[in-house]
């Protein structure tokens, strides 16, 4: 994954396009151990249990629902971690389906992102309820995202559908002018 600037120049905003991210829809029963114990071992992180959080940094698994998560990988893992899940969940109750065509990420980062965020979604993004290690599905100036705090920036991560994409990124480098937002 492309890591965002943290040098933040004379911007009080950084909008960056995270290349080589890839996705990941994975369906299962949290009540498997079984399931749990193998997407950790194979994808090297653990399955959020807890309702809208995220764990992971390079590899992550997004909560997405009761018995849905969404894993983020280096595009170029994404076959070989597909396969291997494909393996080791085989005879399981699960699915295991590659998006990475369909979603885009965004960072963005600087102190007033959830400000910027907030012009455009109902989420309470104050970082003492939205803190790092959320996420959530919202809409985002009338396009369905992913919003991630992650724990090691001061901002967060947009997931967006391909679709929505080219209009988001001109709907967040519009709206964060007046806060000088640099557009990489």
């Amino acid at each position: 994954m492309q890591k965002v600037s943290d040098n933040m120049s004379d911007s009080a905003l950084q909008l960056q396009r995270v290349n080589d991210a890839g996705f990941i829809n994975l369906r299962g029963s949290v009540d498997n151990k079984d399931f749990l114990a193998a997407i950790e071992r194979v994808a090297g992180v653990a399955l959020p249990l807890e309702a809208n959080t995220f764990h992971g940094d390079v590899t992550r698994a997004y909560w997405l629902g009761p018995d849905e998560w969404l894993l983020q990988c280096r595009e170029s893992d994404v076959a070989n971690l597909q396969q291997a899940l494909d393996e080791t969940l085989r005879g399981q109750h699960t699915a295991v389906n590659d998006l990475t065509g369909g979603f885009v990420m965004y960072g963005l980062r600087g102190p007033g992102a959830a400000e910027l965020l907030a012009a455009g979604c109902t989420l309470d993004l104050h970082p003492l309820v939205f803190t790092p290690g959320c996420c959530a599905q919202s809409g985002l100036a009338k396009a369905t995202v992913l919003l991630a705090r992650p724990k090691s920036t001061d901002g967060f991560d947009v997931i967006v559908r391909r679709s929505f994409a080219d209009y988001l990124w001109q709907w967040l480098a519009r709206t964060g002018r007046d806060a000088r937002i640099e557009v990489t």
